[in-house]
């Protein structure tokens, strides 16, 4: 038999809670137990333990931190000023070039790269005191995520209040330890935040650079890796411990971007590579100056013995026309941070300039290639042109710009296999394959020029032969027709508001009975209304028949379909909700 006198009615409980100054109760739509309120009721000791937890490992972080530059400083005082060696030749310090800028971002570029190459460096004997720091830095933040977590229940507790202990003095006291408790817990996550901040992350990229400490945070809570592209979300889930701390790796042989702001970028790369000079990187400065993007790169060291931070190498500046953000993520002139292989002997100047001069032939052969292949195809479009004019008939792709008329042309002699064109796109790939080769055999041997001052001018000639045989290589990809096995492809870059679908046959119609081969062809645009006022799309549709022994196409029917341009006004939008939609060709008929 229940004891109804261990039950509190619901009625009574919505009474108290309206009491004035009573504090928030969680209700229920059901009789509560009074020993199951007591039992979930939090203790007073368990909030002031909770409160007391997280205000000392706020203030760990925050002295942590503190020392932590304290001993940054002190190194970057003693061992990133350059000194004389014992012969009387000066050292110049690793950072040595950095004095210009804003004193707030030198300081905290000057600590993070110093930290970073600690970190990477450090083992044996080398265990700085700064290293340390970062390691207990990176332990009180797991320590802070945990409490934070675990604080979460005891709020949650402090909301369920046992009848028998409702009275105004109670009420006011858990509101007090309520409220101090999210006010410490808060102090709590934004410690944790600025000491994460305050070693050498990788920053990812962001809309602004304003956003990127934050993203960087953002992506540790959610237990994500910073992905190489943009900081982006990688599409992979999170993890199942989501939440808590993970330690910093100082990948090999992976740039980290230490100082991102909207004027300027400084990044550190570890090499994994040791020489005389001790543990290898490689440091880059990016500026905006105007519409000039100025790069400056350095080859610095850590000696492991002395503890020196020391510059190795400086590279000429160089400068580039246009968007900061552009020039950082292109990836150019990487031959600079390479290194010749511990067993390879080194090259004559004289080898390092034949291999310069292969990859500058290479080059020129994807350019004439290329060439080749577009005058061919701008050849045979002009004579089918004058073709169909003399005979009356419209051009094929009528009312698009020749640049698209000339690409949709060589895509459907690809797509029937036109032996000339196919030809030509093979020698295309020849020579593509013929550069990446060269490319292969100079880079080993321009590494050379790192660990050789005198060799300064072949290093960057080499670097801009690879530079320009890679555009050379983008341009003339760009130019064919796509490789695919899909039955069908869509083309919606090739210009503004306009996308192409080619669409093969059913495989029993795809070839006529005398060889021919026949497939479908749609162009999707939009039609502009009066005054310059988009109105609708324009889906027109084409059975295209091509000869793959002569190349001749043939416009065997057609049909259009117009559709209202929606409110956005994105042709996109248009096509992805009616493309399922078939068009009879051979008739044309109006939807609106």
């Amino acid at each position: 038999m229940t004891d109804c006198g261990s039950w509190y009615p619901v009625a009574r409980l919505l009474k108290a809670a309206l009491r004035p100054g009573a504090c928030a109760i969680l209700l229920t739509l059901s009789l509560i137990p009074v020993s199951q309120l007591s039992a979930q009721s939090s203790k007073p000791a368990d909030a002031d333990n909770t409160i007391q937890g997280l205000d000392e490992v706020t203030k760990d972080l925050i002295g942590t931190v503190k020392a932590f530059h304290k001993h940054l400083d002190e190194a970057i005082a003693r061992r990133d000023r350059g000194y004389r060696a014992p012969d009387g030749s000066q050292i110049p310090a690793a950072d040595a070039d950095l004095n210009s800028g804003q004193a707030d971002v030198i300081v905290t570029a000057l600590r993070k790269l110093v930290a970073f190459r600690m970190l990477a460096a450090r083992g044996g004997s080398y265990q700085p005191a700064a290293a340390a720091d970062a390691d207990r830095i990176q332990k009180l933040i797991a320590e802070s995520r945990q409490r934070v977590d675990a604080s979460s229940s005891v709020l949650r507790r402090l909301l369920v209040v046992s009848v028998n202990d409702m009275n105004r003095n109670a009420d006011a006291q858990v509101k007090v330890r309520h409220e101090r408790l999210l006010r410490v817990r808060a102090e709590a996550q934004e410690a944790a935040k600025m000491a994460f901040l305050a070693l050498p992350i990788d920053l990812p990229e962001t809309d602004s650079p304003e956003d990127s400490p934050q993203k960087a945070w953002d992506l540790q809570l959610a237990g994500l890796p910073i992905s190489p592209k943009q900081g982006a979300m990688p599409a992979v889930p999170p993890r199942k411990n989501a939440g808590e701390f993970r330690p910093l790796r100082i990948g090999r042989r992976r740039r980290f971007t230490l100082i991102r702001e909207p004027s300027l970028r400084m990044a550190l790369t570890d090499s994994g590579a040791e020489d005389r000079n001790g543990r290898l990187f490689y440091q880059e400065e990016w500026v905006q100056r105007g519409s000039t993007v100025v790069w400056m790169r350095w080859r610095v060291a850590v000696d492991p013995a002395t503890g020196q931070h020391i510059l190795i190498k400086r590279y000429q500046p160089l400068e580039f026309t246009g968007s900061l953000r552009r020039h950082y993520q292109s990836g150019v002139h990487n031959i600079w941070t390479m290194e010749p292989a511990e067993d390879a002997s080194e090259p004559s100047r004289g080898e390092v300039e034949s291999a310069i001069a292969v990859v500058e032939r290479a080059r020129l052969a994807v350019d004439e290639a290329l060439r080749n292949y577009c005058n061919a195809i701008r050849g045979a479009l002009l004579r089918d042109d004058h073709a169909r004019d003399a005979a009356g008939e419209a051009p094929l792709d009528s009312g698009l710009s020749d640049g698209i008329r000339e690409y949709l042309f060589a895509t459907r002699a690809d797509l029937a296999g036109v032996k000339t064109i196919l030809d030509l796109e093979s020698r295309i790939h020849s020579a593509i394959a013929r550069g990446s080769r060269a490319e292969q055999a100079l880079e080993p041997l321009a590494a050379w020029a790192n660990r050789r001052a005198d060799w300064e001018r072949l290093l960057d000639g080499a670097d801009r032969e690879v530079d320009s045989l890679r555009d050379a290589d983008a341009e003339a990809l760009a130019a064919l027709p796509p490789h695919t096995s899909k039955a069908e492809e869509e083309f919606p870059a090739l210009a503004r508001n306009l996308v192409v679908r080619m669409r093969a046959l059913p495989v029993r119609n795809i070839v006529a009975p005398d060889g021919r081969v026949r497939f479908l062809q749609e162009v999707w645009r939009i039609d502009t209304g009066m005054r310059g006022s988009s109105g609708e799309v324009r889906r027109i549709v084409t059975l295209m028949i091509v000869d793959p022994k002569t190349g001749v196409q043939t416009r065997a029917a057609g049909g259009t379909k117009l559709y209202p341009l929606g409110p956005s006004g994105l042709l996109e939008e248009v096509f992805d909700e009616y493309a399922a939609q078939e068009v009879i060709v051979g008739a044309s008929y109006d939807t609106r």
